[in-house]
């Protein structure tokens, strides 16, 4: 890992952690238990997390940009079930 990879990445954990800690208080040790469980994961403009029929075993927190959640019918019409922006 290069160290603009390392400086982004301590980065995102920052800014993940301070959405957290508006809504809880967490001691160091919280926090390094917390950092062990996560999975940073860049997604491209367009690109697909789940594809049809995929089970989802993550939560996912989005430092920069917009998720789209939806579905498509029947009629081939796509349903927008969740917009999740930074």
């Amino acid at each position: 890992m290069n160290k603009s990879s390392v400086t982004d990445l301590d980065e995102h954990i920052e800014i993940m952690l301070s959405h957290f800690e508006a809504v809880i208080n967490l001691n160091e040790d919280e926090k390094e238990y917390l950092i062990s469980f996560l999975k940073f994961k860049r997604v491209r403009k367009r690109q697909h997390i789940l594809q049809a029929g995929d089970v989802c075993h993550y939560e996912t927190f989005i430092i920069k940009g917009l998720l789209k959640s939806y579905f498509v019918d029947e009629n081939d019409t796509e349903h927008i079930l969740l917009l999740s922006i930074q």
